[in-house]
């Protein structure tokens, strides 16, 4: 599904190595947009994404998606935690 994308950005392969580029992250955000969306009609089914760093397989790192809709345990907001932290 991505491959295409890869190739016009130059990579050879898609595969984890490639993922870990700092560029182009025009393709991450491409696939992250992706897992935003995916949804069974009515509520998306990803919440975020966890991923090994590019700094190392050690370190794992996490995308969170926010929403207005998806908050189940009423946990504060990116605004509301800036605001917080202000």
């Amino acid at each position: 599904m991505f491959l295409p994308s890869a190739l016009r950005y130059g990579l050879a392969d898609l595969d984890a190595g490639a993922l870990r580029l700092s560029a182009p992250r025009a393709l991450t955000q491409q696939i992250a947009a992706w897992l935003y969306d995916f949804h069974d009609g009515s509520r998306g089914l990803v919440d975020g994404v966890q991923f090994e760093s590019r700094h190392g397989d050690r370190v794992a790192s996490w995308a969170v998606f926010e929403t207005q809709v998806r908050n189940p345990l009423g946990l504060p907001t990116g605004e509301q935690v800036a605001l917080v932290l202000a």
